[in-house]
């Protein structure tokens, strides 16, 4: 999968919107409700819920990058 601007944080050292609210979060072994603990990996999947402007911050945060190889970088 590729990483988002959000993997290997934690929930609570993301900042978030303040009118989004972070429902759950899926992983391969279940669904919790993430507490501010919790460190947001590459394959989880957020539900989150908001309002205009909040809800595309979101949604742009998470959003997948594309992988960038050594050739891409110049290396």
């Amino acid at each position: 999968p590729c990483a988002t601007d959000a993997a290997g944080k934690l929930m609570r050292e993301v900042a978030w919107p303040e009118d989004a609210v972070l429902g759950s979060l899926r992983r391969v072994d279940g669904v919790i409700i993430p507490p501010g603990d919790t460190v947001i990996r590459v394959s989880d999947t957020i539900t989150a819920f908001g309002h205009g402007d909040s809800r595309v911050s979101v949604a742009e945060f998470l959003e997948p990058r594309a992988k960038v190889n050594d050739e891409d970088r110049g290396a």
